[in-house]
Protein backbone atom coordinates (compact mmCIF):
# COMPACT_ATOMS: atom_id res chain seq x y z
CA UNK A 1 0.00 0.00 0.00
CA UNK A 2 2.86 2.41 0.79
CA UNK A 3 4.44 1.74 -2.61
CA UNK A 4 1.18 2.53 -4.43
CA UNK A 5 0.81 5.75 -2.42
CA UNK A 6 4.36 6.80 -3.39
CA UNK A 7 3.69 6.07 -7.07
CA UNK A 8 0.44 8.06 -6.99
CA UNK A 9 2.12 11.00 -5.24
CA UNK A 10 4.82 11.10 -7.93
CA UNK A 11 2.16 10.94 -10.62
CA UNK A 12 0.22 13.82 -9.04
CA UNK A 13 3.44 15.86 -8.81
CA UNK A 14 4.21 15.16 -12.50
CA UNK A 15 0.67 16.12 -13.53
CA UNK A 16 0.94 19.33 -11.51
CA UNK A 17 4.19 20.25 -13.24
CA UNK A 18 2.75 19.40 -16.66
CA UNK A 19 -0.27 21.57 -15.86
CA UNK A 20 2.05 24.48 -15.02
CA UNK A 21 3.85 24.08 -18.36
CA UNK A 22 0.54 24.14 -20.26
CA UNK A 23 -0.65 27.15 -18.25
CA UNK A 24 2.55 29.07 -19.01
CA UNK A 25 2.18 28.21 -22.70
CA UNK A 26 -1.44 29.40 -22.73
CA UNK A 27 -0.51 32.69 -21.05
CA UNK A 28 2.33 33.22 -23.53
CA UNK A 29 -0.03 32.56 -26.44
CA UNK A 30 -2.61 35.00 -25.06
CA UNK A 31 0.05 37.70 -24.75
CA UNK A 32 1.16 37.03 -28.33
CA UNK A 33 -2.43 37.22 -29.58
CA UNK A 34 -2.94 40.54 -27.82
CA UNK A 35 0.27 41.90 -29.32
CA UNK A 36 -0.68 40.71 -32.81
CA UNK A 37 -4.14 42.28 -32.53
CA UNK A 38 -2.58 45.58 -31.50
CA UNK A 39 -0.12 45.42 -34.39
CA UNK A 40 -2.89 44.54 -36.85
CA UNK A 41 -5.00 47.42 -35.60
CA UNK A 42 -2.12 49.85 -36.09
CA UNK A 43 -1.37 48.54 -39.58
CA UNK A 44 -5.01 48.83 -40.62
CA UNK A 45 -5.19 52.38 -39.31
CA UNK A 46 -1.95 53.37 -41.06
CA UNK A 47 -2.98 51.83 -44.38
CA UNK A 48 -6.36 53.46 -44.25
CA UNK A 49 -4.87 56.84 -43.34
CA UNK A 50 -2.56 56.62 -46.33
CA UNK A 51 -5.43 55.81 -48.69
CA UNK A 52 -8.06 58.15 -47.30
CA UNK A 53 -6.22 61.03 -45.69
CA UNK A 54 -9.16 63.38 -45.36
CA UNK A 55 -11.96 60.88 -45.80
CA UNK A 56 -14.54 59.68 -43.32
CA UNK A 57 -13.39 56.10 -44.10
CA UNK A 58 -10.60 56.35 -41.54
CA UNK A 59 -13.02 56.99 -38.71
CA UNK A 60 -15.28 54.18 -39.89
CA UNK A 61 -12.32 51.78 -39.88
CA UNK A 62 -11.22 52.90 -36.42
CA UNK A 63 -14.76 52.38 -35.16
CA UNK A 64 -14.81 48.91 -36.74
CA UNK A 65 -11.48 48.07 -35.12
CA UNK A 66 -12.65 49.24 -31.70
CA UNK A 67 -15.84 47.22 -32.14
CA UNK A 68 -13.78 44.20 -33.18
CA UNK A 69 -11.63 44.47 -30.07
CA UNK A 70 -14.69 44.61 -27.86
CA UNK A 71 -16.68 41.85 -29.53
CA UNK A 72 -13.96 39.21 -29.73
CA UNK A 73 -13.16 36.93 -32.62
CA UNK A 74 -16.26 37.64 -34.71
CA UNK A 75 -15.44 41.34 -34.83
CA UNK A 76 -11.98 40.64 -36.20
CA UNK A 77 -13.43 38.41 -38.87
CA UNK A 78 -15.60 41.34 -39.92
CA UNK A 79 -12.58 43.65 -40.24
CA UNK A 80 -10.11 41.30 -41.89
CA UNK A 81 -11.81 40.47 -45.19
CA UNK A 82 -10.73 38.25 -48.01
CA UNK A 83 -8.84 40.05 -50.81
CA UNK A 84 -11.98 40.00 -52.99
CA UNK A 85 -14.15 41.52 -50.24
CA UNK A 86 -11.45 44.10 -49.57
CA UNK A 87 -11.34 45.06 -53.27
CA UNK A 88 -15.14 45.33 -53.39
CA UNK A 89 -15.15 47.57 -50.30
CA UNK A 90 -12.40 49.75 -51.75
CA UNK A 91 -14.33 50.16 -55.03
CA UNK A 92 -17.51 51.02 -53.15
CA UNK A 93 -15.69 53.60 -51.01
CA UNK A 94 -14.03 55.10 -54.08
CA UNK A 95 -17.42 55.51 -55.76
CA UNK A 96 -18.90 57.15 -52.64
CA UNK A 97 -15.92 59.50 -52.52
CA UNK A 98 -16.38 60.47 -56.21
CA UNK A 99 -20.08 61.11 -55.61
CA UNK A 100 -19.35 63.32 -52.63
CA UNK A 101 -16.90 65.36 -54.74
CA UNK A 102 -19.51 65.81 -57.48
CA UNK A 103 -22.01 67.14 -54.95
CA UNK A 104 -19.63 69.85 -53.74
Amino acid sequence: MGKLKCILQKRVKNLYLENQVWLDLALTNEAMISSLQTNLEQVLVNVCEERHTNDKGVMDLVDDIEFGCKSGDEGWRKIVNSPQEHANNENHEAERYKESIKKT
